[in-house]
């Protein structure tokens, strides 16, 4: 199996995690849990970062259109039925 190149090595704070993804710190640490986000890097007992490549990846990897995310229905408006 051929390893992929690494791309920018980047760490990116929390902050930027949040801007780039729109999502909450307790939901990206939900992710982490759950292992359906990148895992942080450790830089010291009060410094976390991601790998900026990684944090790309998962955002690529999200399925595209309306209603294709969890729970994103109940968001909806609902939809005027034909008389």
């Amino acid at each position: 199996m051929t390893e992929k190149p690494r791309r920018n090595r980047r760490l990116i704070s929390l902050k930027t995690v949040q801007g780039r993804t729109g999502l909450k710190h307790t939901t990206i640490y939900k992710g982490v849990a759950l292992g359906t986000f990148p895992q942080p890097v450790q830089i010291s007992s009060r410094c976390t970062r991601w790998y900026e490549d990684e944090v790309d990846d998962w955002i690529a990897a999200l399925p595209r259109g309306v209603g294709s995310r969890p729970g994103s229905a109940a968001k909806r408006a609902p939809e005027a039925s034909a008389a």
